[in-house]
Parts: C-alpha cells; sequence; structure tokens
C-alpha cells in the first residue's frame, strides 16, 4: 500500500488537497477496519480455509477460500473485473500465512491494518466504501492505476505488488 501509493504520486496520479481529523469518525473508522479484519479472517481463513485444509490439498484449499472471498466481494459498490481479481489475490496473501502457521492474528492485523491505513488515513475507498478521512485525495484519472472508486485495490498497481508480497511471504 505504501509502495503502490509512492508511486502514484511519483506519476502525478495521487495528491492530496487538505487533511482534517475528527476523533469520533477517526475512532469509529478504528472500530469499523478492527472487526471488518477479525470477522473476515475468522470467517475466510479460519472457518472456510481452515475446514478446506482438513479435506483436499492446501493449495485447492487456498485457491478455493480466496474466490470465495472475491466472490463475496463482488457485491461491494464499484466493483470492476480487476477489482475483484485483487480481492482473489489478498485473500491467497492472507491465506498463505495460515496455511503454514494455523495462526489468524497475522491475517487480522495485516488485514485491518491495510484497511485503516487505506481508507481512514489516506483517503482511498475501502473496497469501494468511502470512509471518512484524515487526508484528502485528488486522484488522477487512470482509474487502472489508482482502482478509481473502488479503491486502491481495484489498481494494476495492486495487482503486481500483492503478487510481489505473496510469493515474498509463501517463501
Amino acid at each position: 500500500l505504501g509502495t503502490g501509493t509512492i508511486l502514484l504520486v511519483a506519476i502525478g496520479q495521487l495528491s492530496w488537497l487538505d487533511y482534517q481529523f475528527s476523533p469520533a469518525d477517526f475512532s469509529l473508522s478504528f472500530l469499523m477496519m478492527l472487526l471488518v479484519g477479525f470477522y473476515e479472517e475468522l470467517a475466510f481463513r479460519g472457518y472456510i480455509l481452515g475446514n478446506l485444509l482438513q479435506s483436499v490439498k492446501p493449495v485447492t484449499a487456498l485457491l478455493v477460500s480466496a474466490a470465495i472471498f472475491a466472490v463475496l466481494h463482488g457485491a461491494n459498490p464499484n466493483t470492476s473485473w480487476l477489482a475483484l481479481v485483487n480481492v482473489f489475490l489478498a485473500g491467497l496473501l492472507l491465506g498463505v500465512n495460515y496455511i503454514f502457521t494455523p495462526n489468524l492474528w497475522f491475517g487480522i492485523a495485516l488485514h485491518f491494518g491495510w484497511n485503516f491505513i487505506q481508507g481512514p488515513v489516506l483517503g482511498y475507498e475501502v473496497s469501494g466504501m468511502q470512509l471518512p478521512s484524515v487526508l484528502i485525495q485528488n486522484m488522477g484519472s487512470n482509474n487502472l492505476l489508482t482502482g478509481g472508486s473502488f479503491g486502491f485495490e481495484g489498481s494494476l498497481l495492486n495487482s503486481i505488488l500483492v503478487l510481489i508480497a505473496t510469493i515474498a511471504l509463501a517463501l
């Protein structure tokens, strides 16, 4: 997320116009992103991936759980095919750790941190949802690079960076 944001700033596709801080909005967003990270990791990695690992090979379990994760995000606002591919890739990233450790805490922390920094701090939409943010963005017009109204998760930069992170974590 940090690397992608720096690249967008460097190529003129992202700048910030202003900042605002509302302790109530910030606290509510923090709590909401914490609950989303906890719930989704418990459901998708703890329950779905955990159960699949008992009956199929780990690679198959990972692919199926990531596909379910992506399909269920398909109902989010402003979804595109690239956004769904990227949610699938994020499901792989989050699931790889669980396969090797059977521990949800890394996934919960990564999921929460990604969503919280992405939306309430940097001002991107989070999976198509606009949240109150500290930084007010001025996004460029190249939706393939910026992710457009789905947020950075809908960008080609995200695809590349998440693939790199998944491979690095798996290794």
